[in-house]
């Protein structure tokens, strides 16, 4: 999982106006899509079995950002 959320920080999301995590991050038009869809990666969570999903702590952390963001 880990290496996987290495990728996604540097994938371009379409989500993200077709900017990386990294990018969307330093990007303050965009580091609320961003913001919102780490938040949309807590609601998931491991709530179904056998299936895996970022840890949005860890990715936030990776792009610099505050938890309460």
């Amino acid at each position: 999982v880990q290496q996987k959320e290495t990728a996604w920080l540097d994938d371009h999301i379409p989500a993200l106006g077709g900017l990386t995590p990294r990018e969307a991050a330093d990007d303050p038009t965009r580091r609320p899509d961003l913001i919102a869809l780490l938040n949309e990666f807590d609601d998931y969570g491991d709530g179904l079995l056998g299936t895996l999903t970022f840890d949005a702590s860890r990715l936030r952390q990776r792009l610099g950002l505050s938890p309460d963001s």
